[in-house]
């Protein structure tokens, strides 16, 4: 079942469609509060956090986030062998790992050479495979319909 058909359920009378709204409308409201209230926050933390900063368990930090990062690849992989609903989701989730991962990557170098590696990372392998991800997530209702229909169609041949 995609969004599209899960928003617009038919309804009792006839086969009318009925909206069903995904999320209350203050909740909109409140994202939008949220979303203002980073920005003072936001100003705040670059006018005050230092330049350079050690900080403790840095290897275990960078290696849950790139485990985060493969699970999220592994479970679009999962999602997509199955047709399954969550797969734009967690694909929409692995792009913005990727995402975040080549900024800070570039962000964080202390050397050229370290630079280098994380733009060529970024370049060749992190944002072309964030943008994967995005199509997966962009398509996954229409790839899974016609995966449906091909199914449907061996089915009937079979």
């Amino acid at each position: 079942m995609g969004v599209r058909s899960a928003i617009e359920r038919p309804g009792p009378e006839e086969g009318r469609s009925t909206v069903v709204e995904p999320a209350p409308r203050w909740l909109a409201y409140a994202f939008v509060a949220c979303s203002f209230a980073l920005l003072p926050w936001t100003v705040w933390l670059y006018q005050t956090l230092p330049s350079r900063a050690t900080a403790d368990n840095w290897d275990v930090a960078w290696t849950g986030f790139d485990f985060a990062i493969a699970a999220t690849l592994l479970a679009t992989a999962i999602g997509a062998l199955r047709r399954a609903s969550w797969t734009q989701g967690v694909a929409a989730s692995a792009a913005t790992l990727l995402i975040c991962d080549a900024w800070f990557d570039v962000l964080t170098s202390r050397t050229a050479h370290e630079l280098e590696v994380a733009l060529m990372m970024a370049i060749l392998a992190e944002g072309p495979l964030a943008l994967v991800c995005i199509w997966v997530a962009r398509n996954a209702d229409r790839v899974g319909a016609w995966a449906e229909s091909r199914r449907e169609a061996a089915r009937t041949r079979g």
